[in-house]
């Protein structure tokens, strides 16, 4: 019953801690001004949005929630050393890599460079309490494998969100193809502000625990127990023009649960094997990259499947709530006739639907590329094209050009002149 009690009160100061963190809430503005961005290229680009900015906003921030909770419950048996100190620095590696390149804002490479650091220092003869070494003494105290097994769980984590909700953050884009042709491609951008409550040993005077957590060993847990607040912000990008947003979703959370699970044992080897340190850091950020070689490979090997073709017009996408998605129509699939009458540019499209204002019948050629129809009444006021987002043609107004983002460039490009072009992150739309 004291260990209940005990309990229920380390959890509110912590969760008290959450609430005055101004990271959190940092993290959930930047997820909306994430979501409106999406938004205003949906409209840039379709004349419609795809997404609900409040809603999915909302959902966003209750998953992160959800998924923290699991987190939470995981880190409290596997145990966490993280000295203040070590959050400081994590934040500092976290700028140093983001000025190189956005994609290094990662856990993987964030703690795979601390631990680099962390074992060159160790080999190094230092009088830490020296003034001027003195700064360098918490990296050299840093409990890596905590770490490690932090990061590694931040990536299981980042797979669940992925698997459940990444579907949903997938956007249809124009895109420049390898032969500069224009081709439909999906752009997977998926943030999330996950908070954390790591169990992490008390410096002095507490309750024993029940339990030895994982790692740190009985003496370490000795003095007592707490819990720490620490909101993390987990978040993908990704895209695909190779394969269904299902199928791109399902490869990538594998790909990262795998990844997770790895580092996470890496760190907890480590902490029986400290000699592994450095060749566990080197692998974190090795196997990441790893994962992003094959997924880029994987898509140069296949041919792209959102082009249109001599059987039809492909569809990229189609409108939350439209005719289409009613009539069962899915994103890859190809418009074969519509009305009786065989379609082949979005023209004919347009012609074949204004034969019959009042119902339209299509013969669509599915994933199998077996033919099926689908049919609904019109009424007023439903999409001209019935919802249909068509793949590319020549003709489209907007694309993304893939651009990689460089923060001296945004702030020099900022600062110094007005831009020809709307950025991304991940590419620039042109028209």
């Amino acid at each position: 019953m004291a260990f209940a009690i005990s309990l229920l009160e380390r959890l509110g100061q912590a969760a008290l801690g959450l609430l005055l963190n101004p990271f959190y809430y940092i993290s959930v503005l930047i997820i909306i001004l994430q979501m409106r961005r999406q938004i205003f290229f949906e409209r840039k680009l379709y004349h419609s949005r795809l997404h609900s900015l409040l809603g999915e906003s909302v959902r966003i921030v209750l998953w992160g929630l959800a998924v923290g909770l699991i987190g939470s419950l995981l880190m409290a048996f596997i145990g966490a050393h993280l000295q203040p100190q070590a959050v400081i620095y994590m934040w500092v590696a976290a700028l140093l890599l983001a000025l190189i390149r956005i994609r290094f804002l990662c856990f993987s490479y964030i703690i795979g460079l601390l631990g680099i650091v962390n074992a060159i220092l160790g080999w190094v003869p230092l009088d830490t309490e020296a003034s001027c070494y003195s700064w360098l003494k918490p990296l050299i105290e840093l409990h890596m494998p905590s770490l490690l097994v932090l990061a590694g769980a931040a990536h299981m984590l980042e797979a669940l969100l992925i698997r459940v909700q990444g579907e949903r953050l997938a956007t249809p884009v124009f895109v420049e193809g390898k032969r500069g042709k224009l081709i439909g491609s999906y752009q997977f951008q998926g943030l999330w502000p996950v908070p954390l409550l790591l169990l992490v040993p008390a410096s002095a005077g507490g309750q024993a625990l029940p339990f030895t957590p994982l790692l740190g060993g009985s003496e370490m847990w000795s003095d007592g127990w707490l819990f720490q607040a620490m909101p993390l912000m987990i978040g993908f990008t990704d895209m695909t023009s190779t394969l269904l947003p299902q199928q791109k979703i399902r490869r990538t959370a594998g790909r990262l649960l795998v990844y997770g699970v790895v580092v996470a044992g890496l760190g907890v080897l480590a902490e029986w094997l400290p000699v592994i340190l450095l060749p566990a850091a080197l692998l974190t950020i090795a196997l990441h990259e790893l994962i992003l070689w094959l997924a880029a490979r994987s898509e140069n090997l296949r041919s792209p499947i959102y082009v249109h073709s001599s059987r039809g017009l492909t569809v990229l996408a189609v409108l939350p709530g439209s005719a289409a998605q009613e009539m069962g129509i899915r994103a890859g699939e190809v418009i074969h006739k519509a009305n009786g009458q065989p379609v082949r540019t979005k023209e004919q499209l347009h012609q074949a639907l204004r034969l019959n204002p009042a119902f339209s019948r299509l013969e669509i050629i599915d994933h199998r590329g077996e033919h099926r129809f689908a049919q609904r009444a019109l009424f007023e006021g439903d999409h001209h094209q019935l919802g249909i987002i068509l793949c590319p043609d020549d003709s489209v107004e907007f694309y993304i050009k893939p651009k990689r983002f460089n923060m001296f460039r945004e702030l020099r490009s900022t600062l110094g002149r007005q831009r020809h072009q709307q950025e991304t992150h991940d590419g620039s739309i042109s028209g």
